[in-house]
């Protein structure tokens, strides 16, 4: 028996097609700087997944959804950290970082659950986070190696190019 406050299934479709829409804004505001705007459209997905989670039926497959959420905690942990980032506030990005990640941790995608895309992302969360960790090298061509193959792993090959050219110019 429905609940006077309960969604219909149609209605719980077409917010999972909505959310979609605004993680796919979210991602192009990414792409454009303009982290402020990324973050608020995840905040938003994040929200709808809890509304979700009240409102539809049971019977309904919200499972769908937490992948909308686990989505949009990755985006707006990397739009929150880069945003810090380009700030020059390094341990604001690294506490954003492991709040994203813890928050990735608690989801019901955590222990091997999640796709992999949501691993792969985790992973550059994670390079992100070790490259803003203040280390004390063995030499500086070891750290920038170190920190070169983390890249590499992590598939962050936009770091990894910076890393190499940075390399190249100290000598032997």
């Amino acid at each position: 028996m429905a609940q006077a406050n309960e969604w219909t299934q149609d209605t719980c479709h077409e917010l999972r097609r909505e959310a979609a829409q605004f993680h796919q804004r979210a991602a192009a505001f990414l792409t454009l700087g303009e982290h402020t705007l990324a973050a608020l459209d995840c905040a938003r997905n994040i929200e709808a997944v809890a509304e979700v989670r009240r409102r539809c039926p049971a019977e309904f497959e919200a499972q769908g959804f937490e992948g909308v959420r686990c989505a949009a905690i990755l985006l707006r942990t990397r739009s929150l950290a880069t945003a810090a980032v380009r700030a020059n506030k390094a341990g604001s990005a690294i506490k954003v970082i492991d709040a994203g990640l813890t928050e990735l941790g608690t989801s019901a995608w955590a222990g091997g659950g999640g796709s992999f895309e949501r691993m792969s992302d985790e992973s550059i969360l994670r390079a992100m986070r070790d490259s803003l960790v203040p280390r004390l090298p063995s030499s500086q061509r070891v750290e920038l190696e170190e920190r070169l193959a983390a890249a590499l792993r992590a598939e962050n090959y936009e770091l990894a190019a910076i890393l190499k050219s940075e390399l190249r110019q100290i000598t032997p």
